[in-house]
């Protein structure tokens, strides 16, 4: 093959694959999956062998043995859990296509939708194709390790009452919401966005809202082409902005929800299916008689329809999660609800709704007297965090964890207190097949106050399963615990398995809100690799081109990568010898070691 640069041939050795062709839905499906890269088609060849039993290596005739889709629909649930199927097809008429279809299995087992893959397995052995499938189980507890960067700041201020952390999957921009305190918000702001285009190094403050009146809560999500942006400023409804995820800057639509006086509204929570059909926003609230209020849009439209829930009791704390999968509940709520019984404690309780209708279940009859609940789904597992101040040393963090949507709830304790250390203001992600990622704040401890993340698998209900990280500093700068912290599970790199972004308030010494993140279970990177898909093609060579501009010179003013392999100030034939060494084509890997 040979390679244009810059008006010079270069010759480069190797052999270029042939791309997998996938049709575009599939190929947006896998964005969710860790994974989704089918083998080459492998011939299959059926030539009879010298054998005492006849022309067949096994004694079992062909037609005895068990499909592929069979014995993965045999294996138990405990056998299912995490893992990630990996499919070889043998070559043949439609192969192509076969491998499209594996692709697509691939995806929806990756997911865990184990049942629709092998579905669409038992489909493919109908039309004559022949698999074969690979089963990983990741090491409980593997990601025990993590490597939190770069503190970046965003802002300076600290007198704040809330955070919103959310993202754009397709873009990979991150957007922070800070909301002001009251004391503060009349002459600095109510609240702003703030938007990185490199995941979370810089930040950039594209919108600050400035009112007569402070707002009283805040709340933001992504769907769409749209962060949406729901807020209360006055006690009658909750008012609705939107701003473009390319470039954070608001357009002309506005809407108001919930736009009555008698009950008004307490608290909102925002959430979407951005993870799957990427199609809706839903709004809840608690309001002042205790009710709760739900409400959906579309998200290209966003007209906003209202729905009674017909729950009651519903007190503070409010927060809510869409569930991505094929369970049958797609919506989770957590809050502090009001005892019926008249006990002094009121209990944390969960909702979920289906296409019927809602359900209550009390999960924790004991959650700290006034504190925030925080809740996330992902298929069939949900997880809900909460403050605890009946451990024998004060307060901690609990959690509540469901492995069948929420039928049935097990317990576990995050940040277990002791004399010298109380834990508060948990906050937690299940989103995107990662497992589930906890952030919470350190109190009393040494040497001074600070933020912690800890990481578990999924699992499935049995002891040992999914066994939590060891606690990880987020930082060395100190946090300021009556603040909130937020975490997110977010688009990681190509050569990662999975990424988490935390934010949290630091002190007045280095005051501002922090970002920071962490990459998990991540390959070596090859050094020609230069987007992170696992091998150097002609991609690669297309950034390396736009950076050549011969020796003793700077490299060319349209670089955008690090091609200066031998460090000497420009990009020249030597660098090229570099690239040449690791080029190996698509969908194989460098022919150099990282």
């Amino acid at each position: 093959m040979t390679l244009v640069l810059m008006g010079a041939s270069l010759a480069v050795s190797g052999t270029v694959a042939k791309s997998s062709a996938h049709d575009p839905d599939t190929a947006r499906d896998a964005l969710d999956a860790l994974d989704c890269t089918p083998q080459a088609a492998v011939p299959l060849t059926l030539e009879p062998t010298q054998h005492p039993q006849g022309p067949y290596r096994s004694s079992r005739p062909p037609e005895a043995r068990i499909p592929v889709w069979q014995q993965l629909r045999s294996l138990t649930a405990a056998e299912k859990v995490n893992t990630r199927l990996h499919l070889d097809v043998a070559a043949g008429a439609d192969s192509e296509v076969v491998r499209a279809k594996a692709c697509e299995a691939e995806i929806l087992w990756n997911r865990g939708d184990t049942e629709g893959a092998t579905d669409l397995l038992q489909d493919l052995a109908a039309t004559g194709a022949r698999v074969a499938a690979g089963v990983e189980r990741p090491t409980a507890g593997a990601a025990a390790g993590f490597d939190w960067g770069p503190d970046a700041r965003i802002g300076t201020r600290i007198d704040l009452q809330n955070l919103e952390l959310t993202y754009h999957a397709d873009t990979g921009h991150l957007f922070t919401i800070t909301e002001y305190a009251v004391s503060d918000c009349y002459t600095r702001g109510a609240w702003a966005i703030w938007m990185s285009t490199n995941g979370g190094t810089t930040w950039t403050r594209t919108y600050t809202l400035y009112a007569d009146l402070c707002t009283n809560g805040v709340a933001a999500v992504v769907a769409g082409e749209y962060l949406y942006v729901a807020y209360q400023w006055v006690l009658c409804g909750v008012d609705i902005r939107r701003f473009a995820v390319a470039d954070g800057h608001r357009d002309d639509y506005s809407a108001t929800v919930f736009d009555r006086c008698n009950p008004y509204v307490l608290d909102i929570a925002l959430t979407s299916n951005a993870d799957s059909y990427d199609t809706n926003v839903y709004l809840v609230a608690t309001a002042s008689d205790e009710s709760l209020l739900y409400a959906y849009a579309t998200a290209s439209i966003g007209i906003w329809n209202e729905v009674p829930t017909g729950i009651t009791n519903a007190l503070y704390g409010l927060d809510a999660s869409y569930c991505q999968g094929p369970a049958s509940h797609y919506l989770y709520v957590s809050y502090v609800g009001r005892n019926p019984s008249g006990s002094p404690s009121n209990p944390l309780r969960v909702a979920r709704k289906d296409a019927t209708g809602w359900d209550v279940t009390d999960v924790e009859p004991n959650p700290r007297l006034g504190s925030d609940t925080r809740i996330s789904a992902y298929r069939n597992w949900v997880m809900t965090v909460y403050e605890y101040d009946l451990f024998p040393d004060g307060v901690g963090v609990r959690y509540r964890v469901s492995y069948d949507g929420g039928d049935t709830w097990k317990v576990g304790t995050v940040a277990q207190p002791s004399s010298g250390a109380q834990y508060q203001r948990p906050d937690v992600s299940a989103r995107r097949g990662g497992g589930f990622g906890v952030t919470y704040l350190e109190s009393g401890g040494a040497p001074a106050d600070l933020c912690w993340f800890r990481w578990r698998d999924y699992g499935d209900g049995t002891p040992g399963s999914a066994p939590w990280s060891t606690p990880s500093q987020v930082s060395a700068k100190f946090a300021v615990v009556s603040q909130p912290t937020r975490v997110e599970c977010l688009p990681p790199p190509e050569h990662c398995e999975r990424s988490y972004g935390a934010l949290f308030v630091s002190n007045c010494l280095e005051q501002g809100v922090y970002f920071n993140r962490t990459d998990i279970d991540c390959r070596s990177r090859a050094p020609a690799d230069f987007d992170d898909d696992g091998d150097v093609d002609l991609t690669d060579f297309t950034a390396f081109q736009a950076c050549f501009n011969g020796p003793n010179r700077a490299p060319h003013s349209s670089c955008k990568i690090d091609a200066d392999f031998d460090g000497d100030g420009d990009v020249d034939l030597n660098d090229f010898t570099v690239f040449q060494g690791c080029f190996n084509g698509p969908n194989r890997a460098p022919r150099c070691s990282p």
